[in-house]
């Protein structure tokens, strides 16, 4: 008899924070304990070549923009031919398919809640909330990936506090192995994200700009270098370029080797508007990276203010170059943080206690 079947649902199924924590829980997971489907309701990529095992089935809705009702009744039928033991959906967009999968029979429902969208960034729109507590029925399971996204469930949203499962982000500490410090007079800042406006890289690229024109003389020791692809990807190329930065600025586009490019960062940054719990804070931190991050979503369970990094306000592009210049001025903290953050990483943020803890959730 096969293992008990999972259909996970997301929006679309490409190089992303949450699309990664997937991938990874599915290649760490013994093949013996459970099956998998991916059902994208958009597109694929070639993201899905990273997944490391050949029974796992990715199948493309291509929903069209808007509301497509078609694709209710598409999902319905898959649900029914599958029959999976459990349905496990991701972020407000795939919401509403737990009413689907509790029409299909499904009896375990789980929705996972990475990160609010640009249309919430703070989680006060009211008719998300409203909407979550109206499919609350048909959710057996919530599971937030950070203590200040549960809080906010079962405080804002009113969610019933029995029903929701904190499960922290994990990585594989064997692959983001801690660099080595060496002194090279130059200093590269990096970041790592989907170009969109919620992780506006463009606060990132105007505080280098300004720091390079306060203090002329860092313009040669100074490159800031950006890992990711998105909508916002030919505005940011076209803005390096009106400013003349590309001596100082380059844009990596999506890359499969993150692992091995961080270890040519000096200092990671991440000007996100919101997030959940970022999965790219801890692959810095399990570099061994000191971490500039806005103080939003869950980035201070993982960013003690002076101790792994620094925390600052969204789109405050002054403290973020001040942030900056503290570490060039203070070499020796670039160490002593990476080091702090590459500790915490290994206490509390590894990929196999967070594969256990799904296996506890998929077998209540």
């Amino acid at each position: 008899m096969p293992p008990p079947l999972i259909v996970h649902i997301l929006h679309r199924f490409d190089i992303g924070g949450l699309e990664s924590v997937l991938v990874n829980m599915i290649n760490t997971m013994p093949e013996q304990s459970y099956r998998h489907v991916i059902i994208s309701l958009t597109e694929s990529s070639e993201f899905e070549k990273r997944i490391n095992r050949e029974d796992v089935e990715v199948i493309c809705l291509h929903k069209q923009a808007g509301n497509d009702p078609k694709i209710h009744l598409k999902i319905w039928r898959l649900l029914r031919r599958l029959k999976p033991a459990c349905v496990h959906t991701y972020n407000i967009a795939t919401l509403e398919y737990n009413v689907i999968a509790f029409l299909a029979g499904i009896k375990k429902r789980i929705h996972a809640e990475h990160g609010r969208d640009i249309y919430d960034l703070d989680g006060s729109n009211k008719k998300y909330q409203y909407l979550r507590r109206a499919i609350n029925p048909f959710v057996t399971k919530w599971v937030p990936v950070s203590n200040e996204l549960a809080v906010w469930l079962a405080d804002t949203v009113k969610l019933p506090k029995n029903k929701i499962n904190l499960i922290y982000n994990g990585i594989d500490l064997e692959l983001y192995r801690p660099k080595k410090y060496i002194e090279k007079g130059k200093c590269i800042i990096g970041t790592v994200g989907r170009m969109a406006a919620v992780k506006d890289q463009l606060t990132l690229i105007k505080a280098v700009e300004d720091l390079i024109t306060e203090t002329p003389k860092l313009r040669q020791d100074i490159r800031l270098v950006l890992i990711g692809d998105g909508e916002l990807y030919p505005v940011i190329k076209k803005y390096i370029a009106d400013h003349s930065l590309e001596n100082n600025i380059e844009l990596l586009g999506a890359r499969e080797d993150v692992a091995q490019l961080l270890h040519d960062f000096d200092i990671f940054v991440l000007p996100s508007l919101a997030e959940g719990i970022p999965l790219t804070i801890l692959e810095a931190m399990a570099t061994a990276l000191p971490v500039i991050s806005t103080e939003v979503g869950g980035v201070p369970e993982l960013i003690e203010n002076g101790f792994q990094g620094y925390l600052i306000k969204p789109k405050d592009i002054k403290d973020l170059v001040d942030k900056i210049k503290l570490y060039i001025d203070n070499p020796e903290l670039i160490a002593k943080h990476g080091a702090c953050g590459r500790e915490k990483v290994e206490e509390n943020f590894s990929l196999r206690a967070m594969t256990k803890q799904y296996l506890q959730i998929y077998s209540i």
